[in-house]
């Protein structure tokens, strides 16, 4: 797993270019993978929220590769 140390704004930029990447078309899958990948989402989203506001100050991501994100800022 990488570790990346960078600032908040870097961090919260980093999340909505990997949230941008993610496919958001469920119409042709099945209900049980339409769901997982609206929950997949929905975390995605909670966590640039909570990256954004300062609840977080590190997490780490499976997609578009593993990393650890530490972020700098006091």
């Amino acid at each position: 797993m990488k570790k990346l140390f960078m600032t908040r704004s870097r961090a919260v930029a980093y999340l909505l270019n990997t949230r941008r990447a993610m496919p958001e078309e469920i119409g042709g899958l099945r209900v049980i993978d339409a769901e997982s990948q609206m929950h997949t989402l929905e975390a995605a989203e909670r966590l640039i929220l909570d990256v954004r506001s300062g609840r977080k100050s590190q997490f780490s991501v499976i997609f578009p590769e593993e990393i650890a994100v530490f972020i700098t800022d006091p």
